[in-house]
C-alpha cells in the first residue's frame, strides 16, 4: 500500500520544500521535503528533483511499511493510510509503532485513533501550535471516507467534524465513567484528562 497523491499533497503542505540544508526547530539538520540523515550538513545542497526522489524511497522502505507493520495488517482505508504515514514521517518509525494512534486502529476504535493524533504536538519538550495544526489536519483526513473527498467549505467542515469527534469520545468516556461534563463537543480540560486517563487504562 502506497500513500495517495491527496496524503502526499498534506505531507509535503507541512513539511515544506527546502533545496538548501537547514535546522530544524529542534536543530537536526533538514533538506528536501523534511529529509534527515548522516548525509545532511552545512552547505548541502539539492534539486527540487532530488528532494522528491528521497521523499519517494523513504516513503518506500521505511515509513509505509513501518504503518502496516504498526496496525499489524489491520484493514485501513487510503486516507487513514495517508495519515498514518504523515504522521510516521514526522515521529519517526518507531515512535509511530509504539503510540496510541496505532494501538487504537488495531482495535478499531478509530474515533480515539483520530484523537489520540493530538498528543503528538510537541518538539524538543516544546508545544508547538505548527505541529498542533498538523495533527488536527492528519485527523481529519483519517477520519474521512476515501470516497468523499469533495470541495466543501473547508473551515466550516473542519469545525463542524471536530466538535463531532470530541462529542463521540465524550461519550465513550462517559460510558467507562470516566468524564461527567456536558456532551457539548468541545475539548476542554475535562475532556482531555478523561481522555489521558482512558489512555492509561490496562
Amino acid at each position: 500500500m502506497n500513500m495517495s497523491p491527496n496524503g502526499l499533497k498534506l505531507l509535503e503542505e507541512f513539511e515544506g520544500l527546502r533545496t538548501k540544508a537547514y535546522r530544524d526547530v529542534v536543530g537536526v539538520w533538514t533538506i528536501g521535503i523534511g529529509h534527515t540523515g548522516p548525509e545532511v550538513h552545512s552547505g548541502l545542497v539539492w534539486t527540487k528533483e532530488q528532494a522528491y526522489e528521497a521523499l519517494a524511497k523513504r516513503l518506500d522502505e521505511e515509513f509505509e511499511p513501518a504503518v502496516l507493520e504498526g496496525i499489524h495488517n489491520s484493514p485501513v482505508t487510503q486516507n487513514q493510510f495517508d495519515a498514518m504515514v504523515s504522521l510516521a514521517y514526522n515521529i519517526g518509525a518507531y515512535g509511530f509503532k509504539n503510540s496510541s494512534v496505532a494501538r487504537l486502529h488495531r482495535t478499531g476504535n478509530y474515533i480515539a485513533a483520530a484523537q489520540a493524533f493530538e498528543l503528538w504536538v510537541k518538539a524538543g519538550g516544546r508545544y508547538l501550535e505548527p505541529l498542533h495544526r498538523r495533527r488536527i489536519k492528519e485527523a481529519q483526513l483519517y477520519l474521512t471516507p476515501s470516497e468523499a473527498i469533495t470541495p466543501i467549505v473547508k473551515d466550516q467542515a473542519d469545525s463542524l467534524m471536530k466538535k463531532a469527534i470530541a462529542r463521540e469520545f465524550q461519550i465513550t468516556l462517559k460510558k467507562f465513567k470516566l468524564y461527567e461534563g456536558e456532551l457539548d463537543g468541545l475539548w476542554g480540560p475535562r475532556s482531555k484528562a478523561a481522555y489521558e486517563t482512558f489512555l492509561n487504562l490496562s
